[in-house]
């Protein structure tokens, strides 16, 4: 009997933790400042953010973190007080034209 809760347990640990990190609160654009989002991305270097109710994009401070591959390209997102906000950037991948 004791054997059989055991392996119980361990199996609905392992099946219910993909489950949980997938439910983990994401921050979202909307209820920050510009500042404050602006800030978000400059700290992290490179943070996945909500720009919607089911919406969110990785944004990056520089080109360091992108892969060799890609380049950046300048990203606007609404916050609670800028409906454009230059919150930093999105990694591309090269297609021939320079971004900023």
């Amino acid at each position: 009997m004791r054997h059989t809760i055991a392996i119980l347990i361990a199996t609905s640990t392992i099946i219910l933790t993909p489950i949980s990190a997938y439910a983990q609160h994401r921050a979202n654009t909307n209820s920050m400042t510009c500042g404050q989002a602006r800030a978000t991305v400059q700290r992290a270097g490179g943070i996945v953010l909500s720009t919607g109710t089911h919406t969110y994009e990785r944004f990056v401070k520089s080109r360091f973190y992108c892969e060799l591959n890609q380049t950046i390209r300048r990203q606007y997102v609404p916050t609670r007080d800028n409906n454009r906000c230059n919150i930093g950037y999105k990694c591309v991948y090269f297609s021939g034209r320079n971004y900023d």
